[in-house]
């Protein structure tokens, strides 16, 4: 007879996030508070970089376990030490790291407030989304990046499920059998349950490889 392996508590939870901040060399984990609760893990405290504050949620996300996380990380610029703070130089230097990228079509624009960069424009894959902003996420200056870029939809997208259906069962480290598609005009709707952060954004991915996929609502619970 098999012996459910024991859940982890909140106290180791929190240990093992902390530890992986440790580990992560592109986090302070000095500056970032961890509690835990009914594995729900909170991040705190101070960042002085974005790219940081991604780092940080990132690394908390590999830890298993984890099933949520609450993320009131504030990502405070340092203006003497940071070059490229002013606005017009954040939004030129997103223009150019745009440029510079060949997955990033000419109609993604880039707008900055106050430290926050603004993405938004129409383009006709989510691998182009998501390029522009990783092309962006590393420049220093930037409090925050809000994404709205959109798909543009595509008229043959009727068997939108099917694709992705298909492609989650190919996937080696993907549970299919765990993961259901609904699909409507391009929205798909992802419910289930993942076995990690990596598992579900590996469906995530693949949901949005999809020809035809506009918007993607991800329900997915980690078990």
């Amino acid at each position: 007879m098999t012996t459910a392996a024991p859940s982890i508590t909140d106290s180791e939870l929190q240990r093992e996030v902390e530890q992986e901040l440790r580990w992560d060399p592109s986090v302070a984990p000095a500056s970032i508070g961890v509690s835990a609760s009914d594995h729900t893990v909170s991040l705190s405290g101070t960042v002085y970089s974005y790219s940081s504050h991604l780092a940080a949620v990132g690394a908390a996300k590999r830890v298993k376990g984890v099933r949520a996380i609450a993320d009131d990380i504030v990502v405070d610029i340092v203006v003497e030490s940071t070059p490229g703070h002013t606005d017009h130089e954040i939004a030129e230097f997103a223009e150019h790291a745009m440029e510079w990228s060949t997955s990033v079509p000419s109609t993604v624009r880039a707008t900055v407030r106050d430290g926050v960069l603004t993405l938004d424009g129409e383009v006709d894959w989510d691998f182009q989304r998501r390029a522009a902003k990783l092309a962006v996420t590393h420049i220093a200056g930037i409090r925050n990046l809000i994404d709205d870029i959109v798909l543009k939809p595509v008229p043959s997208a009727h068997d939108v499920h099917d694709r992705i259906a298909t492609a989650l069962r190919r996937a080696a480290d993907v549970d299919a059998t765990n993961i259901h598609v609904t699909s409507n005009a391009g929205h798909v709707t992802l419910t289930g349950s993942a076995s990690s952060w990596a598992e579900r954004e590996r469906v995530q991915h693949t949901a949005w490889s999809a020809p035809g996929v506009t918007n993607v609502s991800d329900n997915l619970v980690i078990r």
